[in-house]
């Protein structure tokens, strides 16, 4: 059940970041960051944060609080605030950071980085370099979303013919609405006042480290623009763009290449080679320092191939960072690959013995009414009950009013997945009875005709489901 309910909070994940301004993940790639500093309300102190990572959800990086008279170092904080909005106290020893996202929800820790690497709330409070408390979006809105920040923005879609996105606002707006669309934080000496997305009011105690609930209302229009903006400054911070690339003789490797030179195995030459021979999947995250030299810091391992030779070769393998900048004294790299055995023999013989195996579980998996603790729909009627049941009312309405190919890559996305209609489920089957056979295919015949279900339209899919 547990695991049923944090699938169903993925998918409702996805469609949040539809109505988003941009949508994040964790695979992306950003060619700069910031550097950012901060100031607080009296000018006597300021923050400089810095990334050490491009995917901007990660908290790698550094955060260091100095003295503004005497640009002396007072303390430092292993995480990256370069994202959101960080605020500092009058005495320098307070630090709050907001990050605008939640992505608890939306990561699978068993295959990426540890957790304690990702933004798993959105509020933080520091006291002398060490975290006081944490706090989620829920903590502070009582809601599911992965928004924190009063935003006017009602949706994104994406135009079918222009394949551009068009954004749209709320209507009946005030000029207060548009004004704290442009400015959802103020800070008042050590106290902050934070606008929500459901149109609260959060008011931060700096020192103490904790908050309260107040009404949106509470401040007039005037009364805010009295508000000093925060003094703030960017460094534009070039990431490495071709970084790291592990040194292999008079070569320079990367991703999948590294993966099999620290294991001693072959990568994938061409996609024909997987009809032959057995690939395991193993990925990478590394942390690799100034010097040349690198650490793992986790490893996907999704097939259990033994890695024992990973562990003691990495140790010798030497990286290139002459394209480091001078900001950083170390970069995560993620790398991903398909590796199989060297001697063509044994993969091959492997490859046989995992077909065998795979037609067996194939075969079970096509009657399951539950895979991997998620239900299986076996019609169209039970995709529709199923959706119901995890989406909330505002997910409904945006399904309902927009055109569903938009959800492509979202809820799309999660329904092939979360029901196999690529690996195989009894749902696949009941589409390819009616000759409908790509499971992209499939996905948005369940959208569309999940749309035309949320506004009365029940012929079509009605007539799909009585075909044989």
């Amino acid at each position: 059940m547990e695991k049923t309910i944090k699938m169903h909070l993925q998918a409702l994940a996805y469609i949040s970041l539809l109505v988003c301004p941009f949508s994040l993940t964790a695979q992306t790639v950003y060619t700069y960051r910031d550097i950012i500093s901060v100031y607080s309300p009296n000018g006597e102190y300021y923050a400089v944060s810095k990334p050490y990572s491009s995917t901007q959800q990660l908290l790698m990086g550094t955060t260091e609080v100095y003295h503004t008279a005497t640009d002396s170092l007072m303390f430092a904080i292993d995480e990256c605030m370069t994202d959101g909005e960080l605020l500092i106290s009058n005495d320098g020893r307070h630090l709050l950071h907001l990050f605008n996202y939640d992505y608890r929800y939306s990561r699978n820790y068993s295959t990426d980085l540890p957790k304690e690497y990702w933004r798993n709330e959105s509020v933080s409070f520091f006291c002398d370099g060490k975290l006081v408390n944490r706090f989620s979006i829920k903590d502070f809105c009582g809601t599911g979303e992965n928004r924190l920040l009063f935003n006017l923005l009602d949706s994104v879609v994406m135009d079918a013919n222009s394949g551009l996105y068009n954004r749209y606002y709320k209507s009946n707006t005030t000029a207060r609405d548009t004004l704290l669309h442009e400015r959802p934080v103020y800070q008042f000496g050590d106290t902050v006042f934070v606008y929500t997305h459901n149109r609260k009011l959060i008011i931060l105690d700096l020192q103490k480290g904790s908050f309260s609930t107040h009404s949106f209302d509470s401040l007039n229009i005037q009364e805010l623009q009295s508000v000093a903006p925060q003094r703030r400054t960017k460094q534009l911070f070039r990431c490495p763009s071709d970084y790291a690339k592990m040194i292999d003789g008079n070569r320079k490797i990367e991703s999948g290449q590294i993966i099999a030179k620290l294991l001693g195995l072959k990568t994938n030459k061409n996609h024909r080679d997987r009809d032959f021979y057995k690939f395991y999947r193993v990925g990478l995250w590394l942390k690799v320092h100034k010097s040349g030299h690198a650490e793992v810091v986790n490893v996907y391992n999704a097939d259990n191939i033994p890695i024992q030779e990973l562990y003691k070769n990495i140790d010798n393998a030497i990286f290139d960072t002459n394209n480091f900048s001078n900001n950083v004294d170390y970069w995560y790299k993620e790398v991903f690959g398909l590796v199989r055995k060297k001697n063509r023999v044994t993969a091959r013989l492997e490859k046989i013995k995992q077909n065998k195996i795979d037609r067996i579980e194939y075969r079970k998996q096509l009657v399951k009414d539950t895979i991997n603790g998620i239900y299986i729909p076996k019609n169209i009627e039970e995709c529709f009950k199923e959706l119901d049941s995890m989406l909330s009312p505002k997910d409904k309405y945006y399904i309902m009013k927009s055109s569903t190919i938009n959800l492509h890559h979202s809820l799309g996305m999660w329904l092939r997945n979360n029901w196999y209609l690529w690996r195989g489920s009894r749902l696949k089957t009941y589409f390819i009875d009616r000759n409908i056979t790509h499971p992209d295919e499939m996905s948005s015949i369940i959208l569309e005709y999940y749309h035309n279900y949320l506004n009365g339209i029940n012929d079509e899919w009605q007539k799909f489901d009585k075909k044989e």
